[in-house]
C-alpha cells in the first residue's frame, strides 16, 4: 500500500526522522532525481528506483508529496546525466572518482567496459 501524505506531513517527517546534520536534506533530494531518471533511457535507472522504492516500503516510510517530484525537470537530469557520460567518454577518463556520487546509475554503466576504473563516494547514509 502506497501511503501519501501532506507536504508539511512529510516535512515534518523528515525533520523526526533524519539525523539532525547539515546533511540530511541531501536524501530526499538523491531519492527524487533517481525518480525523475526512471522517464528517460538511462540504463539501470528504472531498476535503482525500484529496489529504492522495496527499501522505502520495507522501512514504512511515506511516499514523496507529488510536488516534490517535478516531472518537467526529467529532461534536464537526463541530458546532465548524459553530457558528463559523453564528456568522460570523449576524454578518455578511464579512472573516474564519483564524489557525493547520490543514486546515478554511471558507476554502473561505466563498468561495463572493465577498462574503466571506476569509484563512487557519498554520505553513509546514503551508501546504506
Amino acid at each position: 500500500m502506497i501511503q501519501k501524505i501532506s507536504t508539511n506531513d512529510f516535512i515534518k517527517h523528515l525533520r523526526t526522522t533524519q539525523k539532525s546534520s547539515a546533511y540530511s536534506s541531501i536524501s530526499p533530494t538523491a531519492f527524487t532525481v533517481a525518480y525523475r531518471r526512471t522517464f528517460s533511457d538511462i540504463p539501470f535507472t528504472k531498476e535503482l528506483y525500484n529496489e529504492l522504492e522495496k527499501i522505502r516500503l520495507k522501512n514504512n516510510e511515506p511516499d514523496f508529496p507529488d510536488e516534490y517530484k517535478f516531472l518537467q525537470m526529467a529532461p534536464l537530469f537526463e541530458a546532465r546525466h548524459k553530457l558528463i557520460n559523453k564528456l568522460t567518454i570523449d576524454q578518455h577518463n578511464f579512472q573516474i572518482l564519483d564524489i557525493a556520487s547520490g543514486l546515478t546509475p554511471r558507476g554502473l554503466e561505466m563498468t561495463a567496459d572493465a577498462n574503466y576504473k571506476y569509484i563512487e563516494i557519498d554520505l553513509p547514509e546514503i551508501i546504506k
